[in-house]
């Protein structure tokens, strides 16, 4: 006894592969590389920037087509935007730090007004040396009636004049010369009446600058001025 023969059924087809996602691949080595530049400080901050933003662009669209069935490895491209999205950030966080340092340091500079500027500048002082003038200048003794011997500077030089038996008092007057020498005046005397005190004076421009006296026996009164530098 035979059985009818039965067609059999065709065996079912596996699904291909999905195919493989170069868009979440690039993301994700953009991203990567861009996540570590980002990681040093100030340096290729830029780079590091746009890498971030392409290797976002790169990967959305791979997980686009990994989510429309024209592509796998959908994990690679959530791992690329991650990476892509943190180059971002650290490029941002260093061009900020940069810019609040550098505002912090222009703030903290001193700042000059044109006044100061102008006051502290250097100019060179000058002193005016006034002209020199002519002085009256006067002699005097007084005391007893008689001096033995009487020795004076007529001009206010080193020249030396005696005169004896001069009556007292005496005065003897002079101008000085318009000089910026220095002048030395000196007048001394003795008197002729022992024991009677003999006083000298200089005065200058009206202005008594010198006063001796003598006493004793024999007195005897110096005074000494000096004018000019």
């Amino acid at each position: 006894m035979s059985f009818p023969a039965y067609p059999q059924s065709p065996e079912p087809h596996a699904p291909p592969p999905p195919r493989e996602n170069g868009l979440a691949l690039a993301g994700f080595v953009i991203g990567l590389i861009g996540a570590l530049l980002g990681l040093v400080p100030l340096v290729l901050v830029w780079l590091s920037l746009l890498l971030g933003a392409l290797g976002i662009v790169l990967s959305a669209v791979g997980y686009a087509r990994k989510r429309s069935g024209l592509a796998g490895q959908g994990g690679l491209a959530i791992a690329g935007l991650a990476l892509g999205i943190c180059a971002v950030l650290l490029s941002v966080f260093w061009v900020v730090w940069t810019l609040t340092n550098l505002r912090d340091y222009a703030t903290s500079l001193p700042t000059r007004s044109p006044s100061h500027t102008e006051t502290t500048r250097y100019r060179p002082t000058t002193t005016t040396t006034p002209p020199p003038v002519p002085h009256h200048v006067v002699y005097h003794l007084e005391g007893g009636d008689q001096a033995f011997t009487i020795s004076y500077t007529p001009d206010g030089t080193s020249n030396l004049n005696h005169e004896s038996s001069s009556k007292l008092p005496w005065t003897y007057e002079f101008d000085t010369p318009a000089t910026d020498q220095r002048l030395s005046l000196s007048v001394s005397g003795s008197s002729m009446n022992e024991g009677t005190p003999i006083n000298c004076s200089i005065t200058v421009d009206g202005v008594v600058v010198n006063k001796g006296n003598g006493k004793g026996q024999y007195p005897m009164a110096s005074c000494f001025h000096s004018l000019g530098r």
